[in-house]
């Protein structure tokens, strides 16, 4: 399992892996009450049904893309709002609070 996840992370092209490695530094850098409180956001994540979770993982990833004023300007918009229940704009708030920046 180690080794598929290993090929999976070689093979994306390296902005990709350079914004993961970016997610692990930062991680890494947290606190501990830090890390507990990102384990608890990753279990909340993960109670959501399959394809709520997708759709947040990808506008996680379009929020990782920006920078924090960006981030918080579209968190904040009427549009995000219609998108998403209080729990998923909690949760995504949250991830991009902890994401570094591009």
């Amino acid at each position: 399992r180690l080794e598929a996840r290993l090929k999976a992370y070689e093979s994306l092209p390296q902005e990709e892996r350079d914004r993961l490695r970016r997610q692990f530094d930062t991680f890494r850098a947290l606190t501990p009450e830090q890390k507990e409180n990102a384990r608890r956001l990753f279990r909340r994540f993960m109670q959501l049904p399959p394809g709520r979770r997708q759709v947040l993982r990808r506008e996680a990833n379009r929020l990782s893309r920006l920078p924090w004023p960006q981030r918080q300007a579209l968190i904040a918009s009427p549009d995000f709002e219609h998108r998403y229940s209080p729990e998923e704009r909690q949760i995504l708030h949250a991830l991009a609070a902890i994401t570094p920046n591009p």
